[in-house]
């Protein structure tokens, strides 16, 4: 619980920036009290975040996650990795498919570390997954490309979690409501 907890606090700036003054006195002591007790006052908001079926996400291998996903669950783009809608294998069998090639960089070297093969119409949410910058949900991702069904969309996140180039979240994602009260 207190692991999920951290993580839910970690997505708000306000978690993260140290108490400067704390250990001051006067008036930079009771600003950070003060701010202190600001965010002792956001748990009770945040504990109702918590899910107990995420609790036990943080021993279970990526892989089994990946396979226990559902469309709410959340994924985020894996830092330094980059995605390539190119045209498919000149030797494949379907007409209509078109090739995810997705790159990883590190220390300026890129390097191809997965293709993928599938139906040409996943182009657009494929450049949607690619210049997302922050965590969504499946659902989130179902809801702007309605053409394709749920089931598709996981499988398609599914098969990009899988290829490196999305993670999946075992915590609750911080609403901006809980950030900002």
């Amino acid at each position: 619980m207190l692991e999920q907890l951290r993580l839910l606090m970690l997505q708000d700036p306000e978690w993260r920036k140290p108490l400067y003054g704390a250990w001051g006195d006067g008036a930079m002591r009771d600003a950070a009290l003060a701010r202190a007790k600001r965010l002792i006052d956001k748990l009770p908001d945040l504990a109702t975040m918590l899910e107990t079926e995420l609790m036990v996400m943080p021993t279970t291998p990526e892989l089994r996650r990946v396979s226990q996903m559902n469309v709410s669950s959340q994924v985020q783009r894996t830092p330094n990795t980059s995605l390539i809608v190119g045209s498919p294998h000149a030797d494949t069998t379907e007409e209509d498919s078109l090739l995810a090639i997705i790159e990883t960089s590190d220390r300026g070297i890129k390097r191809i570390t997965s293709e993928i093969e599938m139906p040409s119409r996943c182009a657009p949410v494929l450049r949607w997954i690619d210049e997302q910058r922050g965590s969504f949900r499946i659902s989130e991702l179902a809801g702007k490309f309605p053409e394709l069904s749920e089931d598709q969309h996981l499988q398609l996140v599914q098969a990009l979690s899988n290829a490196g180039l999305l993670k999946p979240y075992w915590f609750p994602k911080l609403t901006q409501t809980h950030a900002n009260t």
